[in-house]
């Protein structure tokens, strides 16, 4: 049999054995590999399908002499195909050192992003698209070396990449581009290309030598900044009343929590920041402008009073940098009150978080 038309991605064929489990076992094959075995009868197996020739064998043998079986064959042909183009979101960057950050930002966007460029221009328009072959992504400064995920629409396209216009390489399915360095130079151009699943095995029917044809052709550029995150920071910060949550306040980490007293009606947050960097509260507006006083310390003083569960508190950092480019960092307090039960701790002196979604999260307070 034959399927009516390709598909993407994951494709199967579904089968439901039925027999007397307490004498027999089920094993299925597909091209002479085992995919699964079936211990209990009626159950639906799923068997994904490759494009073109599937050799499906169920075979039924008995659980006192494997050597005693029997063979239900099934020839299917998976239609291959057309598709050879990158998926919506199809590329992402994994730095070697550390993980992408979000704060700060770069022209808008955190690192990593992928801008799409027209005529060679930056665009404001962000993500991987099919249809948009150009893209420039940035990282900061610390960056050596990334992987680049690729994930084409079917992922059963071959793809092809090269580095700095090198020697075009196969990239192995559902693996990354491994280990691209910047060395020297602070940009990395990669190329990939991609030939569709039926164009591939269609040219090599024909006898090509090479039966990979590219279908279409999409170019990342990464560039290595002259800048990281210590250049907009918070370098240190200190409050009227209550303690940091973190157990302390920390410059690299954007996110903190604070525990103030319960009777605390208004908190200030004196801080200093690095040079050159603009500050808000809040959110980038002139209304929300803040001035350093004459130390160049600044002072965020903050209504607490109506806090019912808590208040999050911003403070928005501001840079243009030489090439006229926006760096913004904007770090993110969140304010609680202690209960009002008579009898609750007076601080937190320790705490530990065991394995969870919430380990090293270093924002949520004990109250």
């Amino acid at each position: 049999m034959t399927t009516k038309s390709a598909n993407n991605g994951t494709f199967n064929a579904n089968f439901r054995p039925t027999f007397d489990d307490t004498k027999y076992k089920v094993e299925i094959f597909n091209n002479d590999k085992l995919v699964k075995t079936v211990e209990k009868s009626t159950t639906s197996q799923a068997v994904a399908l490759e494009p073109g020739a599937n050799k499906v064998v169920i075979r039924i043998s008995d659980l006192t002499n494997e050597k005693n079986y029997t063979d239900y064959k099934f020839d299917i042909t998976r239609t291959r195909s057309t598709t050879a183009t990158l998926s919506v979101g199809g590329a992402t960057i994994v730095p070697s050192e550390r993980a992408l950050i979000s704060n700060p930002t770069y022209k808008g966007r955190s690192e990593g992003t992928f801008f799409r460029l027209e005529n060679g221009e930056l665009t404001k328009v962000a993500g991987i698209s099919p249809t948009i072959s150009d893209y420039k992504a940035f990282l900061y400064k610390d960056i050596n070396s990334f992987d680049l995920n690729i994930s084409p629409k079917d992922s059963w396209s071959i793809v092809r990449a090269s580095i700095d216009d090198g020697e075009s390489v196969n990239v192995e399915k559902g693996k990354p581009i491994k280990n691209i360095k910047f060395g020297d130079k602070n940009s990395v151009k990669i190329k990939i290309q991609i030939c569709s699943n039926s164009k591939y095995y269609a040219n090599k029917e024909a006898g090509k030598e090479d039966p990979f044809e590219a279908e279409n052709t999409y170019t990342i550029t990464v560039e290595r900044l002259s800048v990281d995150k210590s250049e907009l920071q918070i370098t240190s910060a200190d409050i009227s009343s209550g303690q940091w949550c973190t157990p302390e306040f920390n410059k690299d980490i954007v996110t903190a929590a604070i525990l103030i007293p319960k009777d605390c009606n208004s908190l200030d947050i004196n801080f200093k920041v690095t040079n050159g960097a603009t500050v808000y509260k809040d959110s980038k507006s002139d209304a929300n402008l803040l001035n350093a006083e004459e130390d160049g310390n600044y002072k965020l003083t903050i209504d607490t009073s109506k806090i019912t569960s808590s208040l999050t508190q911003r403070i928005v950092l501001y840079k243009v940098l030489e090439d006229g480019s926006e760096m913004i960092t904007t770090y993110t307090f969140t304010i609680y009150k202690r209960g009002k039960l008579v009898g609750m701790p007076d601080k937190v002196v320790d705490y530990f978080c065991p394995g969870s979604q919430y380990s090293n999260m270093a924002n949520f307070p004990i109250q």
